[in-house]
């Protein structure tokens, strides 16, 4: 009965996604995010209740509970988001080609990055043995790895924007320049997700690109042949950082491999949540407030879930400096707002901060659309697994700054207007 109810959920999931995905890709994604870090959840509670049990102190059957809660947030924020699609944007940004940009400006940025990347891939060449999965969950990094580590994170965002330049750009040697910098990221970014074993990093990598290239292509088996190699390398290269991340191959059981993976541990904050009806609507504001507007000082949601619900990973955050725990599916946050009404909280305030963000990729410049695009849908699938408040930190330190370079890049300026009334 619940695989079955699974199906009936899936089929409903994926008929949703593919309408949002014909009107926005990026949101589109970001809901395909969403249905794949709570499918597997769901999947081990009804199939692997003990596998559940090792993280979540289960006192009752909460599965119909969970399943229905996942189902109407879901439902919920298509239904929202696609009625805020069809609200007149008062604030509007456009994209002009600018003269005060120059050529020489461009490719200083360009090749100062390009710099930087070289300066990474020496370090993290001379590193190597430094570099493993466990060093990364416990930060145990020399100061040079640390910033290796932050730029790598960067490094997904400027791969796509060179991408549009050097796809747009009709000038052979800056082409030539943009082509070696893209060339030093993408090795930048094997070197390093090989060697600390994070597929995150590679999966927004892909994602992007999905974005990218699918932004004005039809989904269908035409365009998606021409994509089948890539594809395949992509896959190759996820299941061969598995194997230098473990250390080993795959379990004996692949079912339960697939199953028991990363992204089936952000649905058990939920499923805390729901197990011992913890419902906390201060700490949910409290917690945006502080932590989305950057200057303030407070708690993040997930810390205040955790020292409840997992203090075991409290303890060992504070012992060896880790990165405290199992994720935070984003869905968590509706629930401890108001129970189990609070898909009616996911669906609205998650849409309301989707439409804050489409502002910038629902332009009159369609490369520019594009490129913002693609940036938003890997920001996104962060998004999945942490709180509301990242959409604020995650635009302030990574989307504002990749839209500023992109304008310098490829020779771009923003306008904002804010219109007031019907004209």
């Amino acid at each position: 009965m619940k695989i079955a109810l699974c199906i009936i959920q899936s089929i409903l999931f994926f008929a949703l996604i593919k309408k949002v995905y014909k009107k926005d890709k990026a949101p589109a994604v970001f809901m395909g995010a969403i249905f794949i870090y709570s499918i597997f959840s769901e999947l081990n509670l009804a199939l692997y209740p003990e596998f559940v049990a090792r993280y979540v102190n289960l006192k009752k059957d909460i599965w119909l509970e969970y399943y229905l809660f996942i189902t109407l947030s879901f439902v919920f924020l298509y239904f929202f988001d696609t009625k805020l699609m069809k609200v007149k944007q008062h604030f509007n940004v456009h994209v002009m080609d600018s003269e005060a940009v120059s050529l020489r400006l461009s490719n200083i940025v360009v090749i100062g990055y390009s710099a930087v990347l070289l300066i990474a891939i020496i370090t993290i060449i001379r590193n190597w043995s430094l570099l493993s999965y466990s060093n990364n969950v416990l930060r145990r990094y020399s100061a040079q790895i640390s910033f290796v580590r932050r730029l790598n994170d960067w490094n997904v965002y400027y791969f796509l924007i060179m991408l549009a330049a050097i796809k747009h750009n009709e000038n052979k040697s800056k082409k030539i320049i943009l082509t070696v910098s893209c060339a030093l990221c993408v090795i930048a970014l094997v070197l390093f997700t090989l060697g600390n074993g994070d597929r995150s990093v590679i999966v927004l990598c892909f994602v992007g690109w999905f974005v990218y290239y699918f932004y004005n292509r039809p989904l269908n088996y035409k365009s998606v042949r021409k994509m089948i190699p890539l594809i395949v390398i992509a896959m190759v290269y996820l299941f061969a950082v598995r194997i230098f991340r473990s250390h080993n191959t795959m379990s004996y059981d692949p079912v339960k491999t697939i199953l028991q993976d990363d992204y089936a541990y952000p649905g058990f904050t939920l499923m805390a949540a729901i197990n011992d009806a913890f419902i906390h609507p201060l700490a949910v504001i409290r917690s945006f407030i502080t932590k989305g507007s950057v200057v303030l000082h407070g708690e993040y949601l997930y810390w205040v879930l955790y020292k409840a619900e997992f203090p075991a990973y409290i303890q060992q955050a504070i012992s060896t400096g880790a990165n405290p725990g199992i994720g935070f599916h984003l869905f968590t946050e509706g629930y401890i707002f108001a129970g189990f009404l609070g898909f009616l909280y996911n669906g609205f305030f998650i849409s309301i901060l989707l439409r804050f963000w489409r502002h910038f990729y629902t332009t009159e410049d369609e490369q520019t659309n594009i490129v913002i695009a693609s940036i938003a849908a890997g920001i996104f699938v962060i998004g999945v697994r942490s709180e509301s408040a990242y959409f604020v930190r995650n635009f302030i330190f990574y989307m504002l700054p990749a839209i500023i370079l992109y304008m310098i890049v490829c020779d771009k300026r923003l306008r904002f207007s804010f219109e007031t009334g019907a004209k």
